[in-house]
């Protein structure tokens, strides 16, 4: 389990590597280094204490491609693998699945431009 909170981390320390940031009713699809899919949600709509961070096929699908089985078929028939921020029981975890949603979060708004654009002067 350890290895998914080390996965979390390199993705965010390196999140120039993430793209194709889509918000699909409140849960986060990405891609990372444009190969590997993603998607992270809240498990609650009013608090950021608990998330499921999923992990898809990339050889088999593309994020349109689980969007539409998503919608169309439902949840449940798209493969993934689930990880749940409340089994790994540390602050340090919880922490570093909030730090992925805020980056994600950051990256769907475009707000790093937003700063850059700030401070220039713009």
């Amino acid at each position: 389990m350890n290895q998914v909170i080390e996965v979390i981390n390199t993705i965010i320390e390196n999140k120039i590597n993430i793209s194709n940031v889509i918000n699909d009713n409140g849960m986060i699809f990405f891609l990372y280094k444009e190969i590997h899919i993603f998607s992270l949600h809240s498990k609650s709509d009013t608090d950021l204490d608990a998330f499921y961070f999923n992990v898809y096929p990339a050889k088999e699908f593309d994020i349109n491609r689980i969007l539409y089985l998503k919608h169309n078929v439902g949840l449940n028939e798209v493969p993934m693998v689930s990880f749940d921020s409340d089994d790994f029981k540390t602050q340090e975890a919880l922490e570093t699945f909030r730090d992925l949603y805020l980056v994600l979060k950051s990256k769907l708004y475009d707000v790093d431009k937003v700063f850059a654009d700030i401070l220039k002067g713009i």
